[in-house]
Order: structure tokens, then C-alpha cells, then sequence
């Protein structure tokens, strides 16, 4: 699964300009982070004989600045991107992707960096055998 956000990340880069998306920590290296990870929900994958899989889960971005409207327009702009249905993002993976809240603040850091985070749930549906 982790493969397939990979790929949705690709695809969101491919459309939309951003800091580089790193997975799960964001790694104190910039002044303006950007992070993707899984959250805590039922992953559950179908498989077929036919090598067919599908299945659903939820993940979110967080974002990181200074500045607070930085750190929102980032993920105003990855919900505008990603919100769509039935997309093929790559040869035989197709996904359903639906926003699952908007950008929300989290928190301010102790270095005065603040903390934004938008989630989506995904279902796909990937063909390639």
C-alpha cells in the first residue's frame, strides 16, 4: 500500500508545485516541510487469481512553515488536486481519492513552525499483472 501512495505522491508532483513529500517524519531540514502518511484505519486489500487488487485506505499530508499561510496553501492546493474520482495515475492503477477533511491546524512547534494537516481516503483499483 505504501507503493501506492508512492505513486499518488508522483502523480501530485507531477500537477502541482511543492516541497519535496517525505513519508511519515518530517526531517527538520527546511523551514517548509511537507510529510505524507498512512493513518490508523482498516487497510484491507482484495486480491485475485487474475493478480487484480483492490482495496482502501486513509492517509493525510502535513505541512510545515513559518508562515501559517504557507503552510495551508500547501495543502489547499494538494486538496484541489487530489480531489477527484476514477483517476488511472499510473498504467493500470486507478484511484478514488475524496477529501476527508480540510486543512486544519495541529499545532505551533517549539522553533515557531506551524503545523497543518489535510486527510483523504483512497480506494483502488490496480490492474497490472
Amino acid at each position: 500500500m505504501l507503493n501506492i501512495i508512492s505513486e499518488i505522491n508522483a502523480y501530485l508532483k507531477s500537477r502541482v508545485t511543492l516541497p519535496v513529500i517525505y513519508q511519515n517524519v518530517f526531517p527538520g531540514t527546511g523551514t517548509e516541510e511537507l510529510i505524507c502518511r498512512t493513518e490508523p484505519s482498516t487497510a484491507v486489500e482484495n486480491r485475485y487469481l487474475d493478480g487484480t487488487r483492490e482495496g482502501a485506505l486513509n492517509f493525510a499530508y502535513y505541512s510545515k512553515s513559518l508562515n501559517q499561510v504557507t503552510a495551508r496553501t500547501m495543502l489547499d492546493s494538494i486538496v484541489s488536486a487530489l480531489d477527484f474520482a476514477g483517476v488511472e495515475i499510473t498504467d493500470g492503477l486507478t484511484v478514488n481519492i475524496y477529501p476527508v477533511t480540510l486543512p486544519a491546524y495541529v499545532q505551533k512547534t517549539d522553533k515557531g513552525e506551524h503545523i497543518f494537516t489535510a486527510a483523504f481516503r483512497i480506494e483502488y483499483l490496480n490492474r497490472r499483472i
